[in-house]
């Protein structure tokens, strides 16, 4: 990753199993290591999918009410969409968070950017095997980084400085030297 290139932790919360219920975004923008974007909003569910099962929000504590005038994934990616292409993104457990951002972009007929991302769970095993687990609270907790878990946009800024102190773990100055170190290979969004 050149210093030109952004970088960016991201994080959703969902009402539901289905990933089309997403009711939370966090997003937080680095360039050159600086933070220069935050974002944080409420997403409202199309109605089909925005069922909140009591497990959700218990752990997120969002509720049907709390998104019944919020903007709906159409309203909400134009704000964001600037930064995201040829940007490289990383979520913890980015299975969960690509796939999600994947279906809302599918269902709402709204294209990818052309952007790169990676799983800082996948990073946390390898620069810290010994930890118990690799949860976000557990790895965060370790690195002490100030976490309001479930928060999506606390989250995202968790999931980023996870990288950002697996660097100084490493004594790597550069993003991409980091991840050949440790063999990640960022996966393309476009497939």
């Amino acid at each position: 990753m050149d210093n030109n290139q952004l970088f960016i932790g991201i994080d959703f919360e969902t009402a539901n199993s289905n990933p089309l219920s997403a009711c939370s975004i966090g997003l937080v923008v680095f360039l050159a290591g600086e933070v220069i974007f935050e974002f944080e909003s409420l997403i409202k569910p199309p109605k089909k999918y925005g069922e909140f099962l009591y497990f959700n929000t218990t752990i997120h504590k969002i509720t049907a009410s709390d998104v019944k005038d919020a903007k709906t994934w159409l309203e909400v990616y134009p704000l964001i969409k600037p930064y995201l292409d040829n940007s490289l993104i990383v979520a913890h457990n980015a299975r969960f968070d690509i796939n999600v951002f994947k279906t809302l972009n599918e269902f709402y007929g709204l294209n990818l950017p052309n952007a790169n991302y990676f799983c800082s769970v996948d990073l946390a095993r390898e620069v810290l095997p010994y930890l118990s687990n690799h949860k976000l609270n557990t790895v965060s907790d370790f690195l002490e980084i100030n976490l309001n878990h479930h928060n999506a946009k606390s989250d995202a800024i968790a999931s980023a400085m996870i990288v950002y102190r697996c660097m100084i773990l490493t004594d790597t100055l550069k993003l991409t030297e980091l991840l050949e170190k440790v063999h990640l290979i960022p996966k393309k969004l476009i497939i």
